[in-house]
């Protein structure tokens, strides 16, 4: 009897399809009103309404270069930190409790102190995501350095590999996957975070857009920003898996 493979295609977007089909059921039927969730064709007619007018293609801008910037900013800090703290007790040890110290307060209790130092133009929201999404960059690195098998360190050494040559060849290449996993988390927070700093302090981004709908009880315009966020965090992961393909080709 021969055997069908079901194509990864179908199984990878079957998730998003049943949701969309549940969803078109219950505002078909009037299961929950229409303010509580809009049908899926009133968020598309919003969709295209925003395009139109030009005003959605600007706030999806802004966010995504407030991410960039404050994604690109804990990556640069975090990952060179994570690796002196990995390689370096004495750096892991005087690092180790400050970081301990800032990683249980929320980004979102920074709002507003970063509103006082940075006001509310973009530096306040880079600051935030910078802040969220350093964390998990930083401890991932540390934990990818100290994982590192000391069997090939120990082989390394008998190459005579030292200093910035060990560096290059040994432990940068074998911290990349926890480092790709710290930015893969990292990017995430940094959503978050940018979505809580727009909510409340901005004039422009796909937060205000949420916040702004809110407030005009145009739900299904909150709920496309909502779809976007989850579009676009979706594509940059997809991104930074494909670096790490490159990068990472041995797993």
């Amino acid at each position: 009897m021969k055997k069908y493979k079901i194509p990864k295609q179908l199984i990878y977007f079957s998730g998003p399809l049943i949701i969309l089909i549940i969803w078109k059921l219950i505002s078909y039927f009037s299961l929950v009103s229409s303010l509580m969730l809009p049908s899926p064709e009133s968020v598309m007619s919003v969709f295209l309404s925003e395009i139109k007018k030009g005003d959605l293609l600007r706030h999806v801008g802004v966010s995504v270069f407030r991410v960039l910037m404050g994604f690109g900013l804990a990556s640069v800090v975090g990952i060179s930190l994570g690796l002196l703290m990995g390689w370096f007790e004495l750096a892991r040890k005087f690092f180790d409790s400050i970081i301990e110290f800032l990683r249980p307060i929320p980004p979102i209790a920074w709002i507003p102190l970063a509103i006082l130092w940075f006001g509310i133009g973009e530096l306040s929201k880079i600051y935030l995501i910078a802040y969220g999404a350093f964390f998990p960059i930083v401890l991932n690195t540390i934990l990818g350095v100290r994982s590192i098998d000391r069997k090939l360190l120990l082989l390394a050494k008998s190459m005579n590999l030292k200093g910035f040559e060990l560096f290059k060849e040994v432990i940068l290449p074998a911290s990349f996957p926890s480092i790709f996993a710290g930015l893969r988390i990292g990017l995430g927070v940094g959503w978050m975070c940018l979505i809580a700093a727009e909510l409340i302090a901005a004039q422009s981004g796909i937060g205000y857009m949420i916040e702004e709908s809110k407030m005009l009880l145009l739900t299904n315009r909150v709920i496309l920003g909502m779809i976007i966020i989850g579009f676009l965090g979706f594509l940059a992961d997809r991104i930074i898996r494909l670096i790490e393909k490159k990068f990472v080709h041995w797993v």
